[in-house]
């Protein structure tokens, strides 16, 4: 087995194989801050890339980018959800891209339904500093991670937002004008 102690895959190599024949509902996780009990999950958004590639026919900025949008992934978030409630965290959801200039939206998630998705989360808008600055002051205490992110521009999304925003995506399904309000952050 070829090994490589930077590449982020390297656990799934070797657990995969091994547990390959039993089911075990095991996931893993990006970060994990031991302070303060944050679960911190990076989601690559990768659209620029299937574009180009003819694999989509629209861009996703970080911005707009959300878990709400590709719920066929849903256990993934639902698990992740569960765990850091079970030890009393937070999730925390990092959508990045590979183009440094463009701004991160990191998303607590504070309600799933696993049926309706998620229902209720608080997302912000950061520069890769400002995450790495937050990333930082979260690890020595949530409440100062808190305080600078009150400082930033951000969107609040309850289940009303999410009903209305469902109702968006079926009315341009319809070829009805109606954007989508994910990432207009105040």
């Amino acid at each position: 087995m070829d090994f490589d102690v930077l590449e982020d895959d390297n656990g799934r190599d070797i657990i995969i194989p091994a547990l390959s024949e039993v089911s075990t509902y095991f996931f893993d996780v990006d970060l994990f801050n031991v302070e303060n009990n944050d679960v911190i999950e990076f989601l690559k958004n990768d659209s620029e890339e299937k574009k180009k590639a003819g694999k989509q026919k629209w861009s996703v900025t970080n911005a707009n980018a959300h878990p709400n949008r590709y719920w066929w992934n849903k256990q993934k978030f639902i698990n992740l959800y569960d765990a850091s409630r079970h030890i009393n965290g937070n999730l925390w959801l990092v959508n990045y891209s590979d183009n440094p200039s463009e701004k991160v939206s990191l998303i607590s998630v504070t309600s799933i339904d696993n049926e309706k998705r998620i229902t209720s989360d608080v997302g912000y808008l950061l520069s890769y500093k400002e995450l790495l600055e937050w990333l930082l002051l979260n690890q020595q205490s949530s409440g100062e991670g808190l305080a600078y992110l009150e400082t930033k521009p951000k969107q609040e999304r309850n289940e009303e937002f999410w009903l209305e925003e469902h109702a968006r995506k079926e009315a341009r399904k319809l070829k009805k004008y109606a954007p989508s309000q994910i990432g207009i952050y105040r």
